[in-house]
This record gives C-alpha cells, sequence and structure tokens, in this order.
C-alpha cells in the first residue's frame, strides 16, 4: 500500500495542464456538510463509496460526486469518506493515476492498493480507529451491490465492524441540486442540443463513427464547451 498526498502545487499545475470542467470548492464543501449529516442521523462512522468503468462507464458517478475522480478501465475503486477529516481515494495502479485522471480530482489523498486493493481498504478503515464502528456502503446503485468477493473479504477481516448499506440515503442527497449544479445541467444540456441540431443538418448517409463524431464536436467547441 502506498500513500499519496498531491500537493496544492501539483494539483493546481495538473488542472492547467488539463483544464476538465470542475464545480467550484463551496460546492463540495456543501456536499460534505449534507453528507456528513446523512451519516450522523445513521450513525456512521465512515463510508466506503464504490466506482467503476462497467456500464460505459456510468457506475462512476456516487465516487465522482465525492471526488470529481473518474477512471478508464478498472472495475472498483473506493473513496473512503470519514465522519471526521479529509476523504481519500483508494485505487488499483493503472489508469486512474495517469496525469489526465488525478487532474480531475478534488481530494489530494490518494491510496494505491498495489497489488490487493481490499487489503489497502481494510488497512486505512483500521488506521483511522473504524475497525469496530459502524461503516457505510454506498454500492454503484440500489440493484448493483459492491462484488461479493469484496464483501466476503472486509467481513472477514473486519469481523467487529457493523456494516449497514446506505445507497438509496445517498442518492437522495444528489437529488437535492444546489443553483451551481443546475447551472452545470442546463450548459450540459445546450452543448447537448447544439451537437444533436449540427448532426441533424449535417449528417448524411455513409459518413463514419468518426466523421459524425467529428460534426459534433465541432459544434460543441463552437458553443465554447469542451469533449
Amino acid at each position: 500500500m502506498v500513500n499519496m498526498r498531491i500537493s496544492e502545487e501539483e494539483l493546481e499545475r495538473l488542472h492547467e495542464r488539463f483544464p476538465y470542467p470542475r464545480f467550484s470548492k463551496a460546492e463540495y464543501e456543501r456536499r460534505y456538510k449534507n453528507i456528513r449529516k446523512m451519516m450522523g442521523e445513521q450513525g456512521l462512522d465512515c463510508l466506503l463509496i464504490i466506482g467503476g468503468s462497467a456500464a460505459y462507464g456510468r457506475l462512476w458517478f456516487n465516487i465522482r460526486y465525492v471526488t470529481n475522480m473518474i477512471g478508464k478501465a478498472e472495475m472498483a475503486n473506493y473513496c473512503f469518506f470519514p465522519k471526521d477529516g479529509d476523504p481519500c481515494l483508494i485505487a488499483r495502479a493503472g489508469h486512474s493515476l495517469s496525469g489526465g485522471m488525478l487532474a480531475r480530482t478534488v481530494v489530494r489523498d490518494v491510496i494505491v492498493g498495489s497489488p490487493n486493493l481490499l487489503a489497502a481498504i481494510v488497512n486505512t478503515i483500521t488506521e483511522r480507529g473504524y475497525a469496530n464502528g459502524r461503516i457505510g456502503i454506498v454500492e454503484y446503485d440500489p440493484f448493483t451491490s459492491i462484488p461479493k468477493n469484496h464483501w466476503d473479504f472486509l467481513v472477514s477481516n473486519l469481523p467487529k465492524a457493523e456494516f449497514v448499506f446506505v445507497t438509496k440515503e445517498f442518492l437522495a442527497l444528489r437529488l437535492i441540486k444546489s443553483n451551481e449544479e443546475i447551472q452545470a445541467l442546463e450548459r450540459s444540456a445546450e452543448l447537448g442540443d447544439a451537437g444533436i441540431q449540427a448532426l441533424a443538418e449535417r449528417l448524411k448517409p455513409g459518413m463514419t463513427e468518426g466523421e459524425a463524431f467529428g460534426i459534433v464536436h465541432e459544434a460543441v467547441l463552437r458553443k465554447g464547451g469542451e469533449m
């Protein structure tokens, strides 16, 4: 297990090199406050939030809500979110640790669980003093849980911990949109409309997928967006 802490200077350099859109620090503070309120209501000491690249990458959304992190090919990374202190990303060595991926994150602490992601999770929970605590698990969605071998490993190696699934409670928090989030949704819809309109006007039989993508990309850039 390797602990990395990205300095503010390095994170800023990555943000400048890879200028992905991101929410403000105030927005993440709002999210963290709401999450910790839910944790208090549920009597939780920490959360384990899973994310992964299945379903064309759509299963990253819960971990991304907290970290802005999205991997490329990993089936499972986790965010460890304590009731006190900063959250951290627990990942396997791979695409998630490339500069372009790390540039998205708002979380500075990254634990590389190489070669064993699950052992890194257990070590982190133990080191933070939550091995006897009440641990909330946020699944991919209410119908897609964490892998069974992950569950078996966690239960076996943290026998005194109590595990509680709080996926629905977590998703309920995500439904409460701030003005900043609403503005981002409106902007995304505007860029999507521009791409669809361009396709309707310029798409012709026999065009390749790459040519169609080029039409959309050009339209989005014209609107001041990025893909």
